[in-house]
């Protein structure tokens, strides 16, 4: 994506100690008219073009999608299997910036979901054409049965997820259950906090609790690396995690 050409003026808000889910900047535009946003009010953050990216990418540094591209072409390449044939549900996938990296890296990322109909919609202005499906995934059972059919209808084999689990984002039932739907020998591919991930009990307790009983996950490579910076000048770290259902 060429960068989009800013109209406005970002100011982080440098209070030392605030939390990922306290922080907030200014936005400044040309009229002199000024808005504060929270970060995790992607609802807010999403319709103003370039705002993501120039917040969370550019300057807080976020690495949670190019990691998640790097590990999980690794693994594929590992398996022996074509980065072409692998063809990815992009959970939490936002306006698309994982789904672009995936996209540049070879592999196919025909579907998308994500709770916000404001992502949906950002994804569709700044990367058109990206996802064939994207689809709202607001809890229900409704929401849950189109993601299974966008699953089979386009043989879907490989999932991700991007700093997008936990309190205030997606749940773990609900990747369970989605996990789920994929086939044997399909890749797993998802970054949480450090923090998150031992009170799951570790790597492997995590992928087997996403896997649930009846679909076993193997980890195929686990790392943890700084996920993006904070605000007051801190950084938070992350596990990404790797995993394979046996073919």
């Amino acid at each position: 994506m060429t960068r989009t050409a800013l109209d406005y003026t970002v100011e982080l808000d440098r209070t030392a100690g605030a939390g990922q889910d306290e922080e907030t900047f200014l936005v400044r535009r040309p009229d002199g008219t000024e808005q504060r946003i929270r970060l995790h009010d992607y609802d807010l953050v999403y319709p103003v073009p370039g705002l993501y990216e120039e917040v969370v990418q550019r300057q807080l540094e976020c690495a949670s999608p190019a990691t998640i591209v790097a590990r999980l072409g690794d693994a594929v390449k590992a398996a022996g299997v074509d980065a072409g044939d692998v063809r990815v549900l992009d959970v939490g996938a936002g306006n698309g910036v994982i789904g672009e990296g995936l996209r540049d890296a070879g592999f196919r990322v025909p579907v998308a979901s994500d709770a916000l109909v404001e992502a949906r919609e950002a994804a569709e202005r700044d990367r058109p054409g990206l996802y064939a499906e994207y689809v709202i995934d607001d809890g229900t059972p409704e929401a849950f049965e189109q993601i299974g059919a966008a699953v089979r209808r386009h043989e879907l084999n490989a999932l991700t997820c991007a700093a997008a689990l936990g309190p205030g984002h997606i749940p773990i039932e609900r990747l369970i259950g989605v996990w789920g739907m994929l086939p044997p020998g399909s890749f797993i591919a998802l970054t949480a906090s450090t923090a998150l991930v031992a009170e799951w009990g570790g790597a492997q307790i995590a992928l087997n609790a996403v896997s649930g009983e009846d679909a076993p996950t193997e980890v195929v490579h686990t790392e943890k690396f700084r996920h993006r910076l904070l605000m007051d000048g801190g950084s938070v770290d992350y596990d990404v995690i790797v995993g394979r259902k046996p073919a």
